[in-house]
């Protein structure tokens, strides 16, 4: 009877002794599965704290990108050399005056402003030509042109003329003009007008 009751005993021990092998055994697990938070794989939704970052990134840089500067409407002007009598109807003299445009219309305008031509006088015809190797104009006026020289003393159809010739030469950077009345040989009282004028030097 003590034989089978020390049997029962080491039996009891022994089958503690797994159980509680077993229990310890099983332990890590239970801590892998109560701090679940600390071994798990960061999920795609706590990826794009990264991305924003370097989205915010790029952004910063387009905003550095400089745009390029505006052209100045100023850039589209032309400059226009006009030529005319001084006060004293003695010398040519000149001043410099920007336009949007540099055309025939336009020089007129100027010149009529300083007076040398007469109110309302009209280009008929202008023409750019090559002559010989030279640039040449022709312009063709109306009648008032003409009409203004006969009212004019030596001095003052000198300074009307070469004032005219002086600026369309200047503005078309052209060697030489040729000027008419209506289709016509121009005439003053003092001189015939019947070939190419030139540049007039001045002071």
């Amino acid at each position: 009877m003590f034989a089978i009751n020390k049997k029962r005993m080491l039996y009891t021990i022994i089958m503690s002794v797994l159980i509680l092998s077993l229990l310890s055994g099983c332990k890590p697990e239970k801590e892998i599965t109560e701090n679940p938070s600390e071994n798990e794989v960061p999920s795609d939704n706590e990826v794009p704290s990264e991305t924003n970052a370097n989205d915010s990134e790029e952004e910063v840089d387009d905003d550095a990108i400089e745009t390029e500067p505006e052209l100045d409407e100023e850039d589209d002007v032309e400059e226009l050399l006009v030529y005319y009598g001084d006060e004293n109807a003695e010398r040519i003299i000149s001043h410099k005056i920007e336009v949007d445009e540099v055309t025939p219309e336009v020089i007129i305008e100027q010149l009529e402003i300083v007076n040398i031509l007469p109110e309302g006088v009209q280009i008929l015809e202008f023409e750019e030509q090559k002559e010989n190797g030279s640039y040449a104009l022709h312009l063709d006026f109306s009648e008032e042109f003409q009409t203004q020289l006969f009212q004019m003393g030596t001095s003052g159809e000198y300074i009307i003329i070469n004032s005219v010739v002086n600026t369309f030469l200047d503005a078309y950077d052209a060697d030489k003009v040729r000027i008419t009345v209506d289709g016509m040989v121009l005439e003053s009282g003092h001189a015939i007008y019947d070939d190419y004028l030139f540049f007039h030097e001045v002071d």
